[in-house]
């Protein structure tokens, strides 16, 4: 998102300036409220800048948006929220870049068998597997999207995702080894001839 105001000393003439900055923070408390957790919703922003001088009423300001949905419903209507966003002030101009990068992992009827596999997959090495849908991002999102079974989530077991106190469980890597060997074991036995 990019707001775009009128530079003016904040000093000598501050009713000159109409500040990018103070828009930009309009425009970030009612990005939060599109959030709908109920339904699988999130938005956080989550890099913010602009401004040139905390004596200058800012010209520019940008925020990196994050958006996870759980279905292309939810895409329409987060748009449509986006799009429906005002200033008070009417000097700044807002911009909105609706570049969704992935499409949301659906779990459809095809993807079943795939996941089915999994979950024998654990039971045969002594674990209740489950399926879950988070808030995460893969390129298994572009091949659900066309229909094709994928699994995703079968990597290191940890905590903290991307926060600075992330972590594995290295305990977990010979279970999460096994498993995806017991899933490939499984798709080849499952094979015709």
């Amino acid at each position: 998102m990019t707001t775009t105001g009128i530079e003016a000393h904040a000093g000598l003439d501050p009713l000159a300036g109409a500040s990018a900055v103070h828009a930009m923070a309009e425009v970030i408390t009612q990005a939060a409220g599109i959030a709908d957790l109920s339904v699988g919703t999130s938005v956080n922003v989550g890099l913010v800048s602009g401004g040139s001088g905390t004596n200058v009423a800012a010209g520019k300001a940008t925020a990196s948006v994050d958006i996870r949905v759980t279905g292309p419903q939810e895409m329409a209507r987060v748009d449509r929220a986006f799009a429906a966003i005002r200033l008070s002030d009417e000097r700044v101009q807002l911009h909105v870049d609706h570049n969704w990068n992935r499409p949301p992992m659906v779990l459809h009827a095809t993807m079943q068998p795939l996941l089915d596999v999994v979950l024998a997959a654990g039971r045969e090495l002594g674990r209740q597997v489950e399926h879950t849908s988070v808030g995460g991002a893969s390129d298994a999102n572009f091949i659900a999207a066309v229909g094709v079974p994928v699994v995703c989530g079968l990597g290191a077991v940890g905590h903290g995702a991307h926060a600075r106190h992330e972590y594995i469980l290295p305990n977990e890597i010979p279970f999460q080894t096994a498993l995806t060997a017991a899933t490939l074991a499984g798709l080849v036995d499952g094979l015709p001839g």
